[in-house]
Formats: structure tokens, sequence, C-alpha cells
């Protein structure tokens, strides 16, 4: 087993359960809000590409290189610059530091004049943010080194950035595909792909349904993924718009025509949708549903989240004939903050627990844009069939492991 550790996105609470979620057998050791420490074996960590291509809320894997015993800035400037040495004729690198140095941070120009000294020149490239060199960077100059001083009380650790998440991938299925509807809001590729991988966890194969479907976007990363994905939506438009989403994906990743081929798409209504083959089948739902206005007045919101809260029990009623038992749901329910009060549809979950419902995440991971006035709350509920009895079953409120 080696050290390797992740550097998460700007939810980093949506990324760890994504995280957890998938690799529930590795556990994560945080370190800060956006980097976690694992152990990984060497087999696995040869596929740290596919982790940031897999994982929508992970930027970064670096891996620790080695662990470094210095007692001063100048033995902390000699041992880097013995790692850097290494990549000759002329090194080039970049210094992020995360944690607090008992010794102070380095400056990369000292670092230069050390290296110069041993005869070497090297090139020092500017970290582009507040998480290092941005994606862009590391993908498209690959002779750049991305060194990462992991301070912590016990140990500081020299890691090495190996993968980094392809951030023109993702720019073409957010702004490439054949249909957009702007106006309803659209969901971003990378929170639609957590969601997923949420709904999904171990299960890559599973049976997945959005019946909110918009553009597609859920389904295409479902496809991605190795799901067998099913859609409906309210709006013809909108189906017709996904099924030209869905045909355009194996034109850039081919290797999801079969998923897409045996894709399901109908127009219905999410509360009285019927798939007759498939009562009981669904593994799990993974929706954001109408959200309401973007931009509502603050007179509106009591009404809107009075008529949204009746759309969410009607739906949620009605997916019971759908899933399976264990079955796992992911939804946005919005949130909005009006001056001193919150609207939230959070007083639902003790009316849906006599229907077979748990909560999963309390409280659910908030997501926003900036500027938004409706942010989202990714809201993760599990089913099973209520107890027999009839007794109301009391809501529990756990966190997902």
């Amino acid at each position: 087993m080696s050290v390797y550790y992740l550097v998460f996105g700007t939810t980093p609470e949506l990324s760890r359960l994504e995280w957890q979620s998938v690799y529930p057998q590795v556990g994560l050791k945080d370190l800060s809000p956006r980097l976690s420490q694992i152990d990984w074996s060497e087999t696995e960590a040869a596929s740290a590409d596919q982790l940031v291509n897999q994982l929508g809320g992970l930027v970064k894997v670096l891996k620790a290189e080695t662990t470094l015993t210095v007692k001063t800035q100048a033995e902390l400037y000699l041992q880097v610059a013995d790692y850097l040495a290494t990549h000759q004729p002329k090194p080039e690198f970049s210094l992020m530091e995360y944690g607090a140095s008992k010794v102070g941070q380095l400056s990369p120009q000292q670092l230069k004049n050390e290296l110069k000294d041993r005869g070497l020149s090297a090139r020092f490239v500017h970290q582009t943010g507040p998480e290092g060199l941005s994606a862009a960077v590391l993908l498209h100059q690959k002779r750049v080194i991305e060194l990462n001083l992991i301070h912590t009380p016990e140990t500081l650790t020299l890691a090495k950035t190996i993968a980094v998440q392809d951030i023109d991938d993702w720019t073409i299925r957010d702004r490439s595909k054949p249909y957009a509807d702007h106006k309803k809001g659209m969901l971003p590729p990378k929170v639609a792909r957590m969601m997923v991988n949420i709904g999904l966890g171990e299960n890559r194969t599973a049976r997945l349904y959005d019946p909110f479907c918009g553009s597609g976007t859920i389904l295409l990363e479902g496809v991605l993924l190795g799901a067998q994905v099913m859609g409906s939506d309210l709006d013809q438009v909108a189906v017709m718009g996904t099924e030209a989403n869905l045909a355009w994906l194996p034109e850039i990743y081919p290797q999801t025509a079969t998923g897409v081929a045996t894709a399901e798409l109908k127009t219905a209504d999410a509360t009285h949708v019927t798939w007759p083959d498939l009562t009981h089948q669904i593994d799990t739902i993974v929706t954001e549903p109408f959200l309401g206005k973007p931009k509502p007045q603050p007179v509106a919101l009591k009404n809107m989240f009075r008529g949204l809260e009746k759309l969410y029990l009607g739906v949620l009623k009605h997916w019971i004939s759908l899933l399976k038992p264990g079955a796992r749901v992911v939804m946005v329910w919005p949130l909005v903050q009006s001056g001193r009060h919150e609207f939230s549809l959070l007083n639902l979950i003790d009316k849906l627990s006599v229907w077979g419902y748990t909560l999963q995440v309390n409280p659910p991971v908030k997501y926003a844009r900036p500027a938004a006035v409706v942010q989202r709350q990714i809201v993760v509920l599990t089913w099973q069939p209520p107890q027999s009895s009839g007794e109301s079953q009391k809501s529990t409120h756990k966190i997902l492991k």
C-alpha cells in the first residue's frame, strides 16, 4: 500500500460523499477542506487517471514521493532540491503547500538558486489558483512537475501530482451537446456525475431512471459510467432533445454506443409515469425536478414552496411502485434564503418515512453557483417497503458510510 492524496472540487462535502459511495472500502483521512489522504495499492494506483475520469468531484490525485525529515528551512531547501535534481537537465516545476509549515514556506526563487549552485537551470511555473496549477496547465504542459508539500502535525511529505481532471472533456459535454434549454436551468455535468455516482454506488450497471430528464445530462453521465438508463419528462420537446443528445454521445465517446442503444425514453408526467415491465425494478432514481422560478420574488416564496411540496410528495409517493427494495433516490431540492427566512422542503422528510423512505445524509449537501437565488440541496434517500404492521416508521437520519 502507498499513500496518496485526493484534491476535491469546490463542493468538497459532495465530492467526499461521491467517493464514499463508489469506494466505501477506502477510508478518507481529511487533512483540509479540499484535501484527503488515502492508502491505495500499487495496482489500483495505476488507474489514477481512471479515478479523475470517473469521479466528478475529484480534481487531482497526488502520490507521496518521500517523507522529509527536516528541522530547519535550509534543510528543507536541500531535500526538495535533491528531488528536483533527479529531473535533469532543466526541471520545470510548480510548488504547492498544504497545511501549516513548522519551518516556513519555501521561496521558489531560493529553490532555483539552490539548483543553480548545483549547475542546474530550472523553470518555475506559478500556480494558477488556490489549489495549485490548473488542470489546463497540467494537461497541456506535460514537462511541468507539480510538487506538493503536505504539512501535518506528525509528518512533512513531498508529493507529486500524478493525475488531473480533464477539463476539456467536461467542457465538451457542458457546451457542445446539440440540445440545451438555458431558460429551464441546467445541471452542470460534474454535479450530475457526482449524483449519478452516489446513486449507483458500487453497482456500476444498475438501472437508473431520471423522471425529469430535461436535456438528458444525468442520463448521459449514467451511460458513460455503464448504467442502464431510462428517462422521461412532461415536456415532449425536452424528451426529443434528450434523444438527440444521447444520439450525439457515441460520436464523441464510441464506447457508449451500446448504452445509448438500450436507453429508454418517454413523454410522461413524473407523478403518473408507468413502466409496465419494470415494477419494483429500478435500482436508483437520480433527478433534478422542477425547482420553481430561478429568481422568485420574496412575496411569492411561500406559495412557490407550497406548490413544490405538493409536487415532490406526489412523485415520491408514485415512485414506490418503481423502486427496488433498498433502492437509492438522489434528488436536487430547492433552497432559498430570503432575509432572515430560509425556504426549503426538508419538512417533507418525516412525511416520507411512512412510505418507507429514509434520509441517508443529514444535513443534505448544499450546492450553488455564485449569485444563484435558488440553491440546490442534494438529498439522498433509500427506500424499503414500509413495515407490514402498517405502523409509521420513525425517521432515521444517518450519515452515509
